[in-house]
């Protein structure tokens, strides 16, 4: 098998071009490396539909810092502004799967200058428009 043959070589790829468009620390400069550490370290996943993750944002793609998961768990790591609510850092879809409001209208708010916890915590109709309009 070659390596383009390999389900790990699209997340390797992927995990590489994140962390240098973001400037984030990579331990895996080459798949066989990488390849290897899954391999003996974190284990290869039984479900192809799992993804790799980071378990702690700022240590980014390091050895010890890796686990699959599903997508939820892939977008609680996820790259996306993190906004603290009710004492808790999280990025925005976390928070708004939380609050059960849709990650696009908590996005709008805080860009028109909701505070946080008013963005997350104020319904929206079920129609998708917004209760409340502007900060305040």
């Amino acid at each position: 098998m070659t390596w383009a043959e390999s389900p790990l070589w699209t997340r390797w790829r992927y995990m590489r071009q994140e962390a240098r468009k973001c400037g984030i620390p990579c331990d895996f400069v080459t798949f066989p490396d990488f390849a290897e550490y899954i391999t003996r370290e974190v284990g290869i996943p039984a479900d192809p539909t799992l993804r790799l993750y980071r378990k702690v944002l700022e240590k980014g793609w390091v050895a010890g810092n890796l686990e699959w998961g599903t997508r939820h768990n892939v977008s609680d790591g996820c790259a996306d502004l993190r906004v603290t609510v009710d004492g808790e850092l999280h990025c925005i879809a976390h928070h708004a799967r939380r609050y059960g409001i849709n990650r696009a209208t908590a996005y709008s708010r805080l860009q028109r200058g909701w505070d946080a916890e008013r963005a997350f915590k104020t319904p929206a109709f079920a129609d998708g428009r917004q209760k409340i309009s502007g900060p305040g």
